[in-house]
């Protein structure tokens, strides 16, 4: 150890040199064992080194957290853009089925004779979702079926 703080005070005290886990475990507990015989260099480079390994558990805490907090924050904003998505094809599903109740409407007032085009317009309208729109186109349907 003694060696290894002089070559780290020549260096000009460089982080690169100080000691990491495992061999900082070994100076800390040379350090509780003899630390009044160390002299200044010693416990300078061990202070330091115990400072660098917080800082650099304190760093990888902070990045862990982060990363963390991102994961988060992408999962958030998929299952956003997931309920986003259902919600635009609830939308859709919706015009389809209420364009098919007035297709049903339309081939039902523009020519009489071709009820069973508007009453298979409102029954595909009603299978793929129930409305009032193809209820209604349905009903209207129906009561022109009826013998008068």
């Amino acid at each position: 150890m003694t060696e290894a703080a002089a070559h780290w005070d020549t260096e000009g005290r460089p982080d690169g040199l100080l000691w990491r886990p495992p061999d900082l475990d070994l100076l800390n507990a040379f350090e509780r064992r003899a630390g009044a015989d160390m002299t200044e260099l010693e416990v300078a480079f061990h202070r330091t080194s115990r400072a660098r390994e917080r800082s650099r558990r304190l760093v990888k805490r902070v990045t862990v957290s982060a990363l963390v907090g991102l994961l988060l924050v992408v999962a958030g904003l998929g299952m956003l853009a997931e309920h986003q998505r259902r919600q635009a094809e609830e939308q859709t599903t919706l015009a389809t089925v209420r364009e098919l109740a007035a297709q049903a409407n339309l081939a039902r007032a523009a020519r009489a004779d071709d009820l069973p085009c508007s009453t298979l317009l409102a029954i595909e309208s009603l299978r793929r979702r129930p409305t009032l729109e193809g209820q209604m186109a349905m009903m209207a349907d129906l009561a022109l079926l009826r013998p008068s």
